[in-house]
């Protein structure tokens, strides 16, 4: 479940660094509604509907101060999964572990998202890099 959302937030990554925010705005917008209306498993389209837009809010973000940067990537992180447990229990009616406020849960949620911030910094790097000049996509703004 989370390597799904993982994978199709990184295609929003390439969709900030190849052709503009508002554009993958537009594209998280469109594929979070669709993987609600499509998607049985309303967990999933749920966990990529909050977890989708990361990738251009953090581009947004490490444009500032490093302190600053984390402070609101916790920041929005914690919003988020306080978001989404409400929306699973509440909405979805689901129940059991992941899906309460306890300790070990957001201590959890922050350590799962403070690697997925660094797989997807490693996956950008990477693509800015190594793959970029390889691919030489034609020019997309």
């Amino acid at each position: 479940d989370l390597s799904a959302m993982v994978l199709a937030a990184m295609c929003i990554a390439f969709i900030v660094i190849e052709i503009s925010v508002p554009w993958a705005w537009l594209c998280w917008a469109v594929t979070a509604v669709l993987s609600l209306l499509i998607i049985p498993t309303k967990e999933i389209a749920l966990l990529y509907l909050m977890g989708g837009m990361y990738p251009i809010a953090k581009s947004a973000f490490e444009r500032l101060h490093p302190l600053f940067t984390w402070l609101l990537k916790l920041s929005l992180f914690n919003t988020v999964q306080l978001f989404y447990i409400l929306a699973a229990t509440k909405l979805l009616g689901l129940t059991g572990e992941g899906f309460d406020f306890t300790a070990p849960t957001l201590l959890f949620g922050n350590v799962a998202f403070l690697v997925y911030d660094f797989a997807l910094t490693v996956f950008i790097t990477f693509y800015l890099v190594r793959l970029r000049r390889r691919i030489r996509l034609p020019s997309l703004k």
